[in-house]
């Protein structure tokens, strides 16, 4: 924690406390479950708050870890070069601290442990019902892999310059990174595009939305995966639950996977399930941070390609690219 409530009800921001000394005998206490936290000024983590007890609190499940604590100070004094932003800022209507607030309804979350999808949903739409924007921005722990996961899904963004894309923070390179035009194979691999953005370099806020400007078209190529039939056959064998489970809806139709023997689409955008599509004509997940609807962007993809003959890659183009075919 950087920030506490004295006995008198001012609010300490640690980052804004030049010399240390002219605080440390007063008493602290939490801005929002009011317990009484203590200041801690060591040698190996960053001065800070913390609770005697997190057994009351509802606001801190857990004491910060260094990773959490710094990414939040360094995003805090960046954005405060160009405009006006709070550190955990107390928002008594939905009774949540935003690690970040900026010009009063941008909440940015420094997010760097796993976190349960129901405690994630009640958090985004909490936000959501005062009509405040999250932005949830990803700890190392939480950094996308070679597939991705549930919890993966739902930090998800969209924009139709960019498709799906993914904010990753990177503490000891002091960077934070773009992940977009997201897409995964027939296997769930994920390809995508970066871009790295050194801390304190530009605004910080026009960075946050770069996937809204307007700017050049850009590709991603996939290359062609030749031994689909063998990977369905060995997932069936192992009984993966994903391959099973699509086995049981082929079946029910009187169909086999091993019958489909060509992949004219090998890459999709995320949500699409291109197996469940082939039967049923349309099929796709939701997402908790993506509030439009995704169906013409997915119609006009498989449109695209279904016109397209079958090459040893395929290419891959932001959503507005589509649109206008």
């Amino acid at each position: 924690m950087l920030t506490a409530v004295d006995l008198s009800g001012e609010i300490i921001n640690l980052l804004e406390v030049d010399n240390i000394k002219y605080i440390k005998e007063r008493e602290f206490f939490c801005p929002g479950c009011k317990g009484k936290i203590v200041l801690k000024n060591g040698s190996i983590k960053a001065r800070h708050f913390a609770h005697k007890s997190l057994k009351n609190c509802e606001f801190y499940s857990e004491n910060e870890s260094q990773e959490h604590l710094q990414l939040k100070m360094d995003l805090y004094k960046w954005l405060n070069y160009d405009t006006y932003a709070q550190v955990e800022y107390y928002l008594p209507e939905i009774m949540q601290i935003a690690d970040i607030m900026v010009e009063s309804n941008i909440a940015l979350e420094v997010q760097c442990s796993s976190l349960s999808l129901k405690y994630l949903s009640e958090r985004t739409l909490s936000y959501k019902k005062i009509g405040c924007s999250v932005l949830w921005l990803l700890g190392e722990n939480l950094h996308l892999g070679e597939k991705m996961n549930r919890l993966n899904m739902n930090f998800l963004y969209f924009s139709m310059n960019c498709g799906f894309y993914y904010w990753e923070l990177h503490n000891k390179q002091k960077c934070i990174v773009l992940k977009y035009l997201i897409h995964e194979d027939l296997k769930g691999n994920l390809i995508y595009k970066e871009k790295i953005f050194p801390f304190f370099k530009g605004n910080l806020l026009d960075i946050l939305r770069f996937p809204y400007r307007k700017q050049k078209s850009e590709v991603i190529e996939g290359k062609k995966i030749s031994d689909m039939e063998l990977y369905i056959s060995q997932n069936l064998r192992r009984k993966n639950g994903k391959w099973m489970e699509l086995a049981g809806l082929y079946y029910q139709k009187g169909l086999s996977l091993r019958d489909i023997k060509n992949y004219p689409v090998q890459y999709f955008p995320l949500g699409f399930n291109y197996y469940k599509w082939l039967i049923n004509g349309s099929d796709h997940s939701s997402f908790l941070q993506i509030n439009r609807d995704l169906s013409p962007y997915y119609e006009n993809f498989i449109k695209y390609y279904k016109l397209r003959d079958k090459t040893s890659r395929q290419l891959m183009y932001p959503p507005a690219f589509y649109g206008k075919m």
